[in-house]
């Protein structure tokens, strides 16, 4: 199997590897993987990246940076787009049990395990708020337990 990741950069619109988790990625696929092909349109010192249509044949793709030139491209093929890049939302957007994947993209906000409204919060300080609303910071107020 070969696989391709989009965006070697640490974030999108950068030229910036370090802390990529991409490469690290790059690295645990290379164990699993045949081959591992990566692209991105601003990262010029790494002298491994291919161009994007020769990524773009792999059998499995990673969206692993929020790069624009990557948004809304049409991949026929499992792509894990934790970015939401090809605006298809979130969760298992196509599942396929003969091939024996899905395919997630990324989740959008106000999606996951954090939906809905938050509950109040009841704790001892409850009510305690100084000027802007913020906490007294350093202040305990015995009267509440």
């Amino acid at each position: 199997m070969t696989v391709g990741i989009l965006g070697m950069a640490f974030k999108g619109r950068s030229d910036d590897i370090r802390s990529s988790l991409s490469y690290k990625l790059k690295r645990i696929l290379k164990f699993k993987a045949a081959r591992v092909m990566c692209t991105d349109p601003y990262v010029t010192v790494d002298l491994d990246l291919r161009p994007l249509d020769e990524v773009l044949a792999a059998d499995l793709i990673f969206v692993a940076a929020p790069h624009e030139e990557y948004r809304g491209l049409s991949i026929d093929k499992p792509v894990v787009d934790v970015w939401n890049m090809m605006g298809k939302g979130s969760g298992c957007d196509r599942h396929d049990a003969a091939a024996g994947f899905c395919r997630y993209s990324g989740l959008q906000r106000g999606q996951g395990h954090r939906a809905g409204p938050r509950p109040a919060f009841r704790g001892c300080h409850a009510g305690l708020r100084g000027p802007g609303g913020r906490g007294r910071a350093g202040r305990h107020d015995s009267r509440r337990h």
